[in-house]
């Protein structure tokens, strides 16, 4: 009688690691996934640059939810890949322009690494209709954690020469000019711009967007013709999405690769050009901020970095998020208010 107890806990015990046993041959079995590795490496990029922010660089959720482990595949498991890429073109990034469609593509490639599943030979489409957890275990694949990359982004050879060549372009002033007659930004002038100006990245502190510019009309409009155009830097993911600035004719425009310009806004002459920061391949913040005789940019490595307005050189870099104690980063501006950058 005293006996049978331990018996039993020791048949209960062994059966717990008869079943652990299961699973871990099913693990090792399961199929390669339906990408490749450097779809994953791809994802990874672009996952860094346009959902790191929301859904944190661990895929852990932050603003956005989680998208690897348990709480992940209890919402995706049962559906497909495809369902997965048709959600974030539907609906990613929010109140933002859509990415490429192969971006969305590599970004689920990623996801289904993430979570457990294994890259095979198979490139991974739109219209996959592989079912998530028939792929991927659910388990956050290790390098989620930190330390080594994934295998995938291993495989990215001519990923890394890009960066390399990119890194190799001269940084600071590229063109040097200074922009004439240059009146300081005050706060009255941020309370109650000039019409002719757009000196907030909605225009006033209200983000009205709007213009009280009344020499376009419905009865003129289809007069308007084009007066020039401008090439902007190339290179983010994402694309360009900043908004510029416009004080006293001249427009301040953030660049993707960390270029800061000033045009003149009547003939699009480039009047200087800073190519400022240490990542290239960056995206552009969503706007800039000018007050007094400065612009004000904010970076994805979580810096705040001042330059003059007149000549874009480079007055000040100071950190506002320690990414040696988390992932901090931006993906908008910032405002000036009462001689304080927020």
């Amino acid at each position: 009688m005293k006996t049978r107890p331990m018996r039993n806990r020791w048949i209960v015990a062994a059966a717990l690691v008869a079943a652990g046993s299961v699973v871990l041959l099913f693990a090792q079995q399961r199929p390669a996934g339906p990408y490749t590795a450097d779809q994953v490496a791809a994802g990874r990029a672009a996952y860094q640059v346009n959902c790191a922010s929301c859904h944190a660089a661990d895929l852990n959720g932050r603003e956005g939810p989680q998208l690897a482990g348990t709480t992940f595949m209890a919402q995706w498991g049962d559906r497909t890949a495809g369902a997965l890429i048709n959600f974030m073109q539907s609906t990613m990034p929010p109140a933002a322009a859509a990415l490429p469609a192969d971006t969305y593509v590599n970004l689920a490639a990623y996801m289904l690494d993430a979570n457990g599943a294994r890259a095979g030979n198979q490139r991974l489409t739109a219209d996959s209709n592989a079912t998530i957890r028939s792929v991927a275990s659910g388990q956050r694949a290790a390098y989620l954690s930190g330390g080594a990359a994934p295998v995938a982004a291993q495989a990215a050879p001519q990923q890394g020469k890009q960066e390399n060549q990119a890194k190799q372009a001269p940084r600071g002033i590229t063109v040097a000019g200074q922009v004439k007659s240059f009146v300081p930004v005050t706060d009255a002038m941020l309370r109650s711009p000039d019409p002719s100006d757009w000196l907030i990245l909605r225009r006033d502190y209200k983000a009205t967007s709007f213009s009280p510019l009344s020499q376009v009309t419905t009865q003129n409009v289809n007069d308007l013709r084009l007066a020039w155009v401008w090439s902007m830097n190339d290179g983010a993911s994402n694309g360009n999405q900043p908004a510029p600035l416009v004080h006293n004719g001249v427009l301040y425009v953030n660049n993707a690769g960390m270029v800061l310009q000033a045009l003149d806004a009547k003939t699009g002459e480039l009047i200087w050009e800073n190519r400022y920061g240490v990542n290239p391949a960056a995206p552009a913040m969503r706007g800039i901020a000018i007050y007094d005789d400065k612009i004000f940019v904010t970076t994805g490595e979580a810096h705040l970095i001042a330059f003059e307005a007149r000549t874009g050189k480079l007055v000040w870099d100071t950190t506002i998020g320690d990414r040696s104690q988390g992932e901090y980063s931006n993906s908008s501006g910032p405002l000036a208010v009462k001689g304080k950058v927020i």
